[in-house]
């Protein structure tokens, strides 16, 4: 029985009662014979009025229960959907922190590759430099003696001793030869200096430049006579392939002198690669 059901019953049973009392005041003189009926009717209803109570009790209990059950469920609800939203923030949190991971990779991957492209870049700059090459040396290494070499029927290569400069180690001065390191264009001079000498011949000076045994330049003086100090010199820029060899030769029955002042030079240096 549903609530409105049972507050139509209520209503009806109240109107019944209400016009039965009514109805046994009017007729008061017949009330005595029918005594008997109306009191088994008023028990019937008044019975009917505790079912309804009762039923309505029991409405109230059920709806109390409903409200009990409702708010639970609402609670869980609402927990589900906290549970719900966590695990949703759960999930967004562990995929920023894979996406952070993939990133941090990347990261380390970005750098290691600018490292080695940094490494080819310098090897590259070190590569595109142009090599520095440059030698001066004298004939020897004396200080306070003096020596002539020649006359000799054949001439032959003067070894340039005491270099005071050789950057890039291009020349040897054990042999007196100038290898070139890489195809370019270098520049070359020499000095030659002869004095009068004790003996009672004077010979002429004279030194050429040589490029794989080939003529380039040459330097020469007469012998000493009345001028008892003679100096020459010569230079040229040349054009040379990676491996070619430059180098000063005497000239057959020449002579050159050397001593402590080391007037006899020979130099030279890359001007520019091609």
């Amino acid at each position: 029985m549903t609530v409105k059901t049972t507050l139509q019953s209520i209503i009806i049973l109240g109107f019944l009662l209400g016009s039965l009392t009514l109805e046994k005041l009017a007729m008061k003189p017949s009330m005595e014979e029918n005594a008997a009926d109306d009191l088994t009717e008023i028990e019937i209803v008044a019975q009917t009025l505790l079912d309804v109570i009762q039923e309505l009790q029991f409405v109230k209990a059920e709806l109390s229960s409903v409200k009990s059950e409702n708010t639970a469920l609402n609670t869980a609800v609402e927990a589900s959907a906290s549970k719900k939203s966590l695990e949703l923030v759960a999930q967004k949190v562990q995929k920023l922190s894979e996406s952070n991971s993939e990133i941090n990779m990347k990261t380390d991957d970005i750098k290691q590759n600018v490292q080695r492209v940094e490494e080819q870049v310098k090897n590259l700059q070190k590569m595109k430099e142009p090599p520095k090459v440059a030698f001066s040396a004298t004939l020897s290494k004396l200080n306070n003696a003096f020596r002539f070499m020649g006359p000799y029927k054949t001439g032959l290569n003067l070894a340039y001793q005491n270099a005071i400069t050789n950057i890039g180690n291009a020349y040897d001065p054990n042999t007196g030869i100038f290898t070139a390191p890489v195809r370019g264009v270098y520049y070359f001079s020499f000095v030659v200096f002869n004095p009068i000498s004790s003996s009672t011949k004077q010979y002429a000076t004279g030194v050429e430049l040589l490029k794989n045994d080939k003529h380039v330049v040459t330097a020469t003086d007469n012998a000493p006579g009345v001028d008892t100090e003679d100096t020459a010199g010569n230079s040229a820029s040349i054009l040379l392939e990676k491996g070619d060899k430059v180098y000063l030769h005497l000239l057959d029955n020449r002579i050159i002198y050397t001593d402590g002042n080391r007037r006899n030079t020979f130099s030279g240096h890359l001007l520019f690669e091609m």
